[in-house]
């Protein structure tokens, strides 16, 4: 009897010690599988920055030895009860992204400025010198050409229409003369029109560390392509920062290749939003939208077409108006010389225009 009893204790501690050594062997295959899945992780990160890497350059002006150089003041500091207003990188030197084999590269306005030539350094150090081909002040985007006896390397325009906000980016630039620095982060924000730097915004907000420097260079997805180009951070806050979307960049840089400038619609009006205020002085319930047409420019689309002050933009090819911003964007996106129907709200009324849009630069010249 005590045999069999010692027996059944020797089984029932064997059982209990490979239970604990089961439970332990998956407890450690746990954590092997965590750290192998934390590792090929960082090893996707470490390819993807070492593929993008290639085609980010380093901006600068080209110095003028034959003239005395004289110390610049420092960049425009924002007054200490204003902290939240953007501010993009001092003009002159920045980031910029190779877009063609053949050395089409895409930067920032602001450093590019009104410069005919830049120095381009590339990421292995060479050195080349970049004609200005195009440059467009209303959206912070200038397009540059470098001459190569080879293919350089480059990185494509991905489509910004496709990037939701939570999913994963990267920054490379140079911010403070680091150049080469990589940053990591997601994109917090899309759609964001009221930065108030451009005159046309239609902004990526992302949290990947961005600073000064990081101008005109690029935000890529996780298939290492160019989804914005970082152009402005909040001052004092470097996980706030924001990019042109992609989609915006290849239509300026499609125009500004072709004739050097962006060619935009034009109707001609002063507009404002509609308070209710406003809307009761020109018989209209404000609940139902629209913007203020405050004047039209005499001989321009609107007047000749017959639109006047006090009319309400409700509508421009059945795209319902809601605010300034919106109804400059619409009609900026037009080609001069397209004609577009408006309706507005007149007295109560409403009624229906055709206009032929102008050419905003030669019409504003």
């Amino acid at each position: 009897m005590k045999s069999i009893r010692k027996q059944s204790v020797l089984v029932l501690f064997l059982g209990i010690f490979s239970l604990f050594c089961f439970l332990g062997n998956t407890v450690y295959a746990e954590e092997n599988k965590g750290f192998a899945l934390a590792e090929q992780l960082q090893n996707f990160f470490v390819e993807l920055s070492e593929k993008v890497r290639h085609s980010v350059v380093v901006i600068e002006p080209l110095k003028d030895f034959s003239q005395p150089q004289q110390k610049k003041d420092p960049p425009n500091q924002n007054p200490p009860d204003t902290p939240d207003k953007p501010e993009p990188k001092e003009e002159g030197t920045g980031s910029g992204v190779i877009i063609t084999a053949d050395g089409y590269i895409i930067s920032n306005y602001h450093v590019v400025g009104e410069a005919d030539r830049m120095k381009v350094i590339m990421a292995d150090k060479k050195e080349f010198i970049a004609t200005i081909v195009g440059r467009d002040p209303d959206t912070d985007l200038s397009l540059l050409k470098i001459n190569s006896l080879i293919q350089l390397p480059f990185s494509t325009l991905g489509n910004s229409d496709n990037v939701k906000t939570g999913q994963w980016v990267i920054a490379v630039g140079e911010p403070f003369g680091f150049k080469g620095t990589t940053t990591f982060g997601i994109v917090s924000g899309l759609n964001r029109d009221s930065v108030g730097i451009n005159r046309f915004e239609d902004f990526i907000q992302t949290d990947a560390s961005i600073n000064p420097g990081n101008s005109g260079g690029p935000l890529f997805n996780i298939q290492g392509e160019v989804v914005g180009i970082n152009t402005a951070i909040i001052n004092g806050a470097n996980t706030i920062g924001f990019a042109i979307p992609a989609n915006l960049v290849k239509e300026i840089t499609d125009q500004l290749k072709v004739s050097g400038r962006v060619s935009r619609g034009w109707l001609g009006i002063g507009i404002q939003e509609l308070s209710q205020e406003l809307a009761e002085k020109f018989n209209w319930d404000s609940i139902k939208g629209g913007v203020l047409i405050s004047e039209t420019f005499v001989g321009q689309p609107a007047d000749q077409a017959g639109l006047k002050h006090g009319d309400i933009i409700l509508k421009v090819d059945g795209v319902v108006i809601e605010t300034q911003k919106q109804l400059s964007k619409i009609i900026a996106g037009f080609k001069p010389g397209t004609t577009i129907e408006i309706e507005i709200a007149r007295e109560g009324d409403i009624k229906n225009f055709s206009v032929i849009l102008n050419d905003r630069e030669k019409s504003m010249d």
